[in-house]
């Protein structure tokens, strides 16, 4: 095939078997092309191919390297069920649509590459805000071999692919937010989206923990859980557990969090124990006489200062003084006790996840 050849109608290869090298470099195909059960027994070279129109490789045989470096797709390219048996490479390539690699076989290399330069290479992405990934139920055989590198990708591309394996380098996800990859789901017809992009976002984040990029690995390890927090009710699952986990320490990735809940909780009880009675220093004195309980009105409040330092002691399973007297004095210390630490332990665990890599 001679190379930089200009296609300006649809051309069907439907089954066709390249024996020798096929080389379609620098050719441009204005409409359709369908390489739908085309067999190429050597390598087959598209570099810097554009397909201005939707181009077809259904289930298409590719049996030595296949080169689409620097190729345009800017319409709908279908690559279901494609069998890649050797090293296979999209570096540079733009896809400007949506892009089906379902149920593909990768048996070797393959690469997906942008510019080293992100800032250099914002006019022409390898990935644009119209493109869609679709990646799911391919068979890899060498997980570790599938590369990502220097691009913009998003979570819900990754959904039903197992991609804890695959490289992920100088790779940047867009800080939309969840909602908007449920959406993106959603409108593709994918049923059970928070439960499938939640797995998802599980694997990117023990991608991202293996290879010590820990920052990243706790954004992936936060949405995960938070998606199966907005699966129900809009998220407002307040008598579930991981719902008041999400509250008050972000599922403990959430430093802020943590330590504002617990000054929260140290303010909330020293205020309450300003308002019920403690024993004074003078009643712990032997009296002759028989002591008369008297009601929280009468007994020895703390003052703020005070109870805000008792209230700090007690979150931290100290045994201050003064005393608690009344019965509603002993509940909220006690309620303090169990609360404090353990809101402690979450800010701790949140330092932790941060700090000890």
């Amino acid at each position: 095939m001679k190379c930089g050849v200009w296609f300006p109608e649809a051309v069907d290869f439907k089954g066709v078997r390249f024996s020798t090298i096929a080389d379609f470099s620098h050719a441009t195909f204005s409409a359709p092309a369908d390489f739908t059960n085309a067999t190429f027994s050597t390598r087959a070279r598209f570099h810097a191919v554009i397909f201005g129109a939707d181009a077809s490789f259904h289930r298409a045989n590719f049996h030595a390297d296949a080169n689409f470096r620097h190729a345009t797709f800017s319409a709908d390219t279908d690559f279901l069920g494609v069998n890649f048996n050797a090293d296979t490479s999209f570096r540079y390539s733009s896809f400007r649509a949506a892009t089906n690699f379902r149920y593909a076989t990768f048996a070797d290399y393959v690469r997906f590459a942008g510019n080293k330069d992100h800032s250099a290479f914002k006019d022409h992405p390898v990935f644009s805000d119209c493109s869609y990934l679709d990646l799911q139920y391919p068979r890899i055989e060498k997980p570790e071999r599938v590369s990502f590198h220097t691009l913009m990708l998003r979570p819900h591309w990754f959904i039903n692919v197992d991609a804890h394996k695959f490289e992920f380098v100088n790779v940047q996800w867009p800080s939309t937010g969840l909602m908007p990859e449920i959406e993106s789901l959603r409108n593709r017809g994918v049923s059970s989206p928070y439960r499938l992009l939640a797995i998802a976002y599980r694997q990117l984040a023990v991608n991202a923990e293996e290879n010590h990029r820990y920052r990243e690995a706790a954004e992936f390890r936060y949405g995960s859980m938070d998606l199966l927090r907005l699966e129900q009710w809009r998220g407002m699952v307040f008598w579930r557990l991981a719902w008041w986990y999400w509250l008050v320490s972000g599922y403990g990735e959430r430093i802020t969090l943590a330590a504002v809940c617990l000054l929260l909780i140290i303010v909330l009880f020293a205020g309450l124990y300003t308002q019920v009675g403690f024993v004074r220093p003078a009643d712990l004195t032997p009296k002759p006489t028989v002591t008369i309980t008297t009601p929280d009105t009468v007994d020895a409040p703390l003052r703020f200062t005070q109870a805000l330092v008792h209230s700090f002691e007690v979150s931290i399973l100290q045994k201050p003084e003064p005393k608690p007297l009344t019965l509603i004095a002993r509940f909220l210390v006690g309620l303090e006790t169990v609360l404090g630490p353990l809101q402690a332990a979450l800010l701790a665990l949140a330092i932790r996840r941060k700090f000890m890599r």
